[in-house]
């Protein structure tokens, strides 16, 4: 009898057992501002949806029978809970965002598997939702991780701690933490994540005729530019692919693919691909001065970021000035292979 009442004694001490997660979004990047910024973060409209799974999959209790695959033959099937937070469930303390989910619930049936916070919709992007997804995992009683909340065209930036159980987050270049502990995030130009076609409202305009010498000759698989304007400022963003030859654009030594993104005719991100090993990326931030360069990939060198002296992550030197000299006035010729595009704000 004892032994029993020590038995449901300790699964309702498991029952009991909380995750306490904080999302700390302490800076952000992109086309976002100071009040937008702010805004984003008191917004009431956060919710956390926790996923459960079952322990054990009992048919009509915690699985139902399915039919699929080739042959529709019977399987079993989880039947999954969810548990969403939303209002004043989340907490905000300043930065951070902070909630509490049961680890399983349901008489201990279903474990707690998977998280997502999120925003919806975002205020500032119609495609992407704002959200961060994590797994919890049985492996450790605590985690932290350098999480990059996606909005399109601007990222919220921050930590994600989970106490009561262990994390699995989607992975980010480590770019070491300053002083107060806090993960570092590269610099960035305002305009740098406009690379999707629903950011443009001119598309696909076609390079000019007669096509330039460095084309003739392939196979074009893209070749476009999009644009638009806003904030006072022309974006503008070209896209080749191509190869010599009927292949399919992935034969090393005949590929010639761009991927260049320019404000106001000067390029803050230039991609160049000849395939070979022959490769090229520079960024800019709004300083002009580079923050990331890769170049040949004829070795397993990591590329170079502003970090690089206090990290000792990466053994790519800075690009010099002669390179990025070099760099930009390719990045001009290639836009003069395109015409003007029309203006629309």
């Amino acid at each position: 009898m004892l032994a029993v009442l020590v038995g449901v004694s300790a699964l309702f001490s498991r029952a009991s057992v909380d995750i306490d997660a904080r999302l700390d979004l302490y800076s952000f990047a992109g086309n976002l501002d100071v009040a937008q910024y702010a805004a984003l973060l008191a917004d009431p409209g956060w919710t956390v949806s926790g996923s459960y799974a079952p322990l054990v999959k009992v048919p009509g209790v915690t699985a139902s029978w399915k039919r699929g695959g080739f042959l529709n033959l019977p399987y079993l099937e989880a039947d999954g809970k969810t548990l969403t937070l939303q209002g004043d469930e989340i907490r905000r303390e300043g930065t951070n965002l902070r909630f509490r989910l049961p680890r399983h619930t349901g008489f201990l049936r279903y474990r707690l598997t998977y998280v997502t916070v999120g925003l919806a919709p975002n205020p500032y992007d119609r495609i992407t939702p704002l959200e961060v997804p994590f797994a919890v995992t049985s492996r450790g009683s605590e985690g932290r991780s350098p999480v990059i909340v996606n909005g399109g065209s601007f990222q919220l930036r921050g930590s994600l701690t989970v106490t009561g159980a262990g994390l699995k987050v989607a992975s980010i270049a480590d770019w070491g933490q300053d002083a107060q502990g806090r993960y570092r995030f590269p610099p960035m130009h305002r305009f740098s994540l406009y690379r999707y076609g629903y950011q443009f409202t001119v598309r696909d305009v076609k390079p000019s005729e007669p096509l330039p010498d460095d084309l003739q000759g392939r196979k074009i698989y893209q070749a476009t530019l999009d644009a638009r304007d806003t904030g006072g400022h022309r974006i503008e963003y070209i896209e080749i692919l191509s190869a010599k030859g009927e292949d399919d654009g992935r034969i090393d030594s005949d590929r010639l693919n761009y991927k260049i993104l320019y404000v106001d005719g000067e390029p803050i991100s230039y991609t160049q691909d000849r395939g070979n090993g022959q490769y090229r990326k520079i960024e800019w931030g709004d300083d002009g001065r580079p923050t990331y360069f890769d170049g040949p990939r004829l070795n397993t060198a990591l590329p170079w970021n502003r970090f690089c002296s206090s990290t000792g992550r990466c053994d790519t030197p800075e690009p010099s000035a002669e390179l990025e000299a070099d760099v930009r006035a390719d990045a001009r010729r290639v836009r003069g292979w395109f015409p003007q595009a029309a203006s629309v704000e």
